[in-house]
């Protein structure tokens, strides 16, 4: 059911490609996440351990979507 009242939320494109095309390093503290999203090296190793399927796994258990 929507919500009558609710704007949908909207990206500011133009500042998300200006912050892109600047290639920034990101901000990021050990508490942010498992790995620096800078290194990319840290990224490929967690990415290379990590299970993707495990929320698809599950999905398909109770029937929400097809394998």
């Amino acid at each position: 059911m929507s919500q009558p009242n609710r704007k949908p939320a909207v990206s500011d494109w133009k500042r998300v490609k200006l912050e892109a095309a600047q290639d920034a390093p990101i901000a990021h503290t050990a508490i942010d996440s498992p790995y620096d999203p800078n290194d990319a090296a840290a990224v490929a190793a967690y990415w290379q351990q990590a299970s993707i399927n495990a929320a698809l796994r599950e999905a398909v258990a109770h029937g929400l979507t097809k394998a």
